[in-house]
């Protein structure tokens, strides 16, 4: 009867060491599946920061570009009014030639009739 009782006895903490053993590796296991939720956790986070890298890049980029084209039109209306000028100069260049061939005429004429007076 004791040796039927230690063999249960026995039996019975066999069973409790086994279940031990199996909440020990559910324990583990759990243990690396939260291991890998945290990873992939880190890895979307890093992916977005990566991702928000990229936009703030291409925004900057942007912004770039709009300055370059801003700065190609303001060099365009320079250009374009420095053209205004120069050819309004050289209307008044003409202007001032005319005015100094009709002085020449009227003072070749002046001195005709002051030879024909003389």
């Amino acid at each position: 009867m004791d040796t039927t009782q230690h063999d249960m006895d026995m039996t019975q903490h066999n069973m409790d060491t086994a279940q031990h053993d199996m909440d020990t590796a559910q324990h583990g296991m759990d243990t690396t599946q939260h291991g890998m939720d945290t990873t992939q956790h880190d890895m979307d986070t890093t992916q977005h920061d990566m991702d928000t890298t990229q936009h703030d890049m291409d925004t900057a980029q942007h912004d770039m570009d709009t300055t370059q084209h801003d700065m190609d039109t303001a060099q365009h209306d320079m250009d374009t009014t420095q053209h205004g000028m120069d050819t309004t100069q050289h209307g008044m260049d003409t202007t001032q030639h005319d005015m100094d061939t009709a002085q020449h005429g009227m003072d070749t004429t002046q001195h005709d009739m002051d030879t024909t007076q003389h």
